[in-house]
């Protein structure tokens, strides 16, 4: 007779825990991979990025013929490297299509999870609260802004990965690691050029002396070499795109600072009127603004930035029933704060770089997603210690108000928001350049407006236009115009136009709202409704 082995409920605790996180991980993975390259539709951002990846792994240049950049030229809007470097790799193994260009910010977003996993790990060990962890990270893979921007081909959530890497190695006093991953992260995203400096002073001040004294200097060398290239360079793709969102560049804003100024000359002295209403005290205000935006109800709960392009209508940057979670876990935090140093100076700065150009954005504060599963974990947490009866039950209902909070985003997000935001997705394209692609030989010219975006970097993309050709610009019209954005006003036989078609005849693609005479053929959004008319001129 076998005698059967004693296992200790310690050990049967950390298997169940083991399975419970594995299953938690495959559940993020799913919904950040699954149908991938169909949903959400492909806007020009992405086709940009595929196929700046394309064109350096087939010529080592850009689209612009420019020998591997630090700074790719793109719309005019400068993209920074990391990202289009890194989709080389699953181009070059999937082909150039929605899901090769989608892969690394889905992959970032199943790895970030673990990362986040491992950060939330040792902050709950100063408080001796193993359940954090893991609720955290359910809470993490099932938050509605981290799945979204996980399904992009968005720099941002790339960056966004590196930093968690790099905090977490740095809280492990991993120096080289750290300061190399968090350098990585300014030739990834720009909003990450300002965010880390503000972000490292504040840690730095918080860290032990022993930290300064032992550790800080080899960080800042290992930072310094790492940016080098940058300095060189003078940062190029920062300038240009504070240049054209910076809120100082905002030339509304200036004008309603002097139409206030003028009112208020009506009853006060002008020195007075001056003093109150001038550019350093409106960018002020406009900042405030724009930052406090970051933690109000509206963008937290209700319907985020109202951005149907990052964001799903209806839903905020966290479940609704998160809110008395997310409330109990910041007066946790403030009253804690020896224990979360990092984490709170990360919660301050977060904002500070979208707020220099506007109100909330998905994109472009991101760095502040992470924080809203911890902190919304951690009031759930601090609620679940708090009752010494009732814990098991209280338990199931947050699980169970997570789940049911991730199946009506999945299910909206699935089924409803690729048929309400056609037109905002540029879903058109696709089947547009399929179509065109078995009747343009008959044609001599065939003219696409512009209505809906840049239809030339679709063309590209989808046809996979050989970028020597592209960059030798045989047959290509293109030009910068005054606003720093480029025009692509011809590939081939192909012509794009704003307003109307430049030649008379040729096959002609309108949008319904600009059709002329007669309808033609029709491309349908997934929904059924017209996105394009094809007319023989």
């Amino acid at each position: 007779m076998v005698k059967r082995k004693n296992v200790s409920p310690k050990a049967n605790l950390i298997s169940c825990q083991f399975i419970l996180l594995v299953m938690i991980f495959v559940l993020g993975a799913v919904l950040r991979l699954v149908n991938l390259g169909n949903h959400p539709t492909f806007i020009s951002d992405e086709a940009s990025i595929g196929y700046n990846a394309y064109s350096i792994l087939k010529t080592g240049r850009d689209e612009w013929g420019k020998q591997m950049p630090l700074s790719f030229k793109a719309f005019g809007e400068y993209k920074l490297p990391g990202y289009i470097y890194a989709t080389v790799v699953p181009v070059a193994i999937f082909g150039l299509n929605e899901f090769s260009t989608r892969f690394i910010s889905a992959l970032a977003g199943v790895i970030g999870a673990l990362f986040f996993y491992l950060i939330v790990k040792k902050y709950a060990q100063k408080i001796d609260r193993p359940i954090l962890p893991v609720l955290a990270l359910f809470f993490y893979v099932a938050n509605p802004w981290l799945i979204q921007t996980s399904r992009l081909a968005l720099e941002a959530n790339l960056g966004l990965t590196f930093f968690l890497a790099g905090f977490w190695l740095l809280e492990k006093k991993k120096v080289f690691w750290s300061a190399l991953l968090i350098g990585l992260t300014f030739y990834i995203y720009n909003a990450f050029r300002v965010f880390v400096p503000f972000w490292f002073i504040g840690w730095v001040m918080l860290a032990k002396p022993k930290w300064r004294e032992r550790h800080l200097g080899r960080f800042l060398l290992v930072l310094g070499l790492c940016l080098l290239p940058l300095v060189i360079t003078g940062f190029q793709g920062s300038r240009e795109r504070i240049f054209s969102t910076a809120l100082w560049r905002d030339s509304g804003l200036v004008a309603r600072i002097g139409e206030k100024r003028v009112a208020c000359q009506g009853q006060l002295p002008p020195s007075v009127c001056r003093v109150f209403y001038n550019r350093p005290v409106g960018y002020t205000a406009a900042f405030l603004k724009n930052y406090l935006s970051h933690f109000s109800p509206g963008f937290l709960f209700v319907k985020g930035a109202g951005l149907a392009q990052y964001g799903m209508p209806g839903f905020g940057a966290a479940y609704l029933f998160e809110w008395i979670f997310i409330v109990v876990g910041l007066v946790y935090l403030l009253k804690n704060l020896r224990q979360w140093p990092g984490l709170l100076v990360w919660l301050l700065v977060a904002p500070v770089a979208n707020s220099i150009t506007g109100l909330a954005h998905p994109v472009r504060s991101l760095v502040m997603a992470p924080l809203i599963p911890f902190v919304s974990a951690l009031g759930a947490v601090y609620l679940y210690h708090q009752r010494p009866i009732f814990k098991r039950e209280l338990l199931l209902v947050i699980v169970f108000s997570v789940a049911v909070s991730l199946g009506y985003f999945a299910n909206r997000y699935f089924s409803v928001y690729p048929l309400a935001t056609g037109s905002i997705w540029q879903q058109g394209y696709r089947p547009l350049f399929d179509y065109l692609e078995g009747i343009e030989t008959r044609y001599e010219r065939v003219q696409v407006t512009k209505f809906y975006g840049e239809p030339h970097i679709f063309y590209l993309f989808y046809r996979q236009v050989e970028p020597s050709s592209y960059q030798s610009e045989r047959g290509v019209v293109r030009y910068d115009r005054e606003d720093h954005w480029t025009n692509v006003d011809q590939i081939g036989k192909y012509y794009f136009f704003h307003e109307k078609p430049a030649f008379p005849q040729g096959l002609t693609v309108f949008s319904p709202q600009k059709v002329v005479g007669q309808p033609g053929k029709l491309v349908y959004y997934r929904n059924g409704q017209p996105a394009f008319v094809i007319q023989e001129l």
